[in-house]
């Protein structure tokens, strides 16, 4: 809301933004959760014409996806990157501001390609030294995937002409590169091999013991 009280407009006030890059910041109150009034502001910038057709494409798309009618009000704020923000003007300027939403972004674009691709998220242990040490050691093969990326960018021989005409996939990129990674440190096992250990394997992958019964064996079983 404004400093009178009334809900912000915000629309009206971003629409005022025609040229690409250009940017603004308003004084804002927000109301927590607790009931209580968090002064800030609102800093917006406008896209370029190539970003705000990518993503009103992109909004389209989820739309038609999902199921649900796209608001127009949609299409309008993705002509726009709007950050709200506690940090005080005479210290961040909107465009330092905007800046770093921009590469807090990119950080959270690793860590998703992290948790998806390399499982960060999942730790197959209880304890907090076990745990650990998972973590740590999927850390260390997935910052050197990123690494290894970016070496190949340098050293690879071959015409790079492509990229004018199609961006660059990090995240498909880095799921390749982790595999190949993967399958240097832990090798494929062959088929033979396979078959000599099938039961230490069909072991390992078991289910855990419960005292609930497989639905196979709950209704199916005879009785």
């Amino acid at each position: 809301m404004n400093a009178a009280g009334q809900r912000f407009p915000l629309l009206e006030k971003v629409g005022a933004l025609t040229r690409a890059g250009q940017t603004r910041t308003w004084p804002v109150w927000v109301a927590n959760k607790m009931g209580a009034t968090v002064a800030g502001r609102i800093c917006a910038v406008r896209k370029s014409e190539e970003a705000i057709k990518l993503a009103q494409k992109r909004a389209q798309h989820e739309a038609m996806r999902s199921q649900y009618a796209l608001q127009p009000a949609t299409l309008e704020f993705a002509k726009y990157v709007v950050v709200f923000t506690t940090f005080p003007q005479e210290s961040f300027s909107e465009l330092e501001v905007l800046r770093s939403y921009r590469t807090r972004w990119q950080v959270e674009l690793v860590f998703k390609r992290f948790k998806s691709i390399a499982a960060l998220g999942h730790l197959p242990k209880h304890g907090d030294e076990s745990a650990k040490a998972w973590l740590y050691g999927k850390l260390f093969v997935a910052l050197l995937t990123e690494r290894l990326v970016e070496y190949a960018e340098t050293v690879s021989p071959g015409d790079t002409n492509w990229k004018r005409r199609r961006p660059r996939s990090r995240w498909r990129e880095f799921a390749f590169a982790f595999n190949q990674v993967k399958r240097a440190i832990e090798p494929p096992l062959p088929l033979a091999g396979m078959f000599s250990h099938w039961t230490e394997i069909s072991k390992t992958l078991a289910e855990t013991e419960r005292c609930r019964k497989p639905q196979l064996t709950q209704y199916y079983s005879p009785r």
